[in-house]
């Protein structure tokens, strides 16, 4: 059960990721930054997932989600940042790490 749920998070997340990265392209192609427009960014941060305010180097929140668990491609992605546009957006990805 527990194994279904875990591999249930990190599907979901991969999707999301997916899709930010889809979107990330957009924005390069259209010749903007790739963090014009974020509100937060979601990154590794000491081993975890953790919640950042564009521009900010101390994170909001901190997830109980170490990357250890997580497939290297999306932790690759973390590393660079994952962009959110604005709550509502930030609050999928978050979901997608819980």
């Amino acid at each position: 059960m527990i194994k279904r749920k875990a591999t249930a998070a990190l599907l979901a997340a991969l999707i999301i990721v997916g899709g930010c990265a889809a979107r990330t392209a957009q924005q390069k192609a259209a010749g903007s930054d790739e963090t014009d427009g974020a509100a937060y960014v979601i990154k590794a941060y000491h081993d975890r997932v953790a919640v950042f305010e564009k521009g900010n180097d101390r994170p909001e929140e901190i997830l109980d989600c170490p990357l250890d668990s997580l497939p290297q491609d999306v932790v690759q992605k973390l590393e660079q940042g994952i962009t959110a546009a604005d709550e509502k957006e930030l609050q999928r990805l978050i979901e997608a790490f819980d």
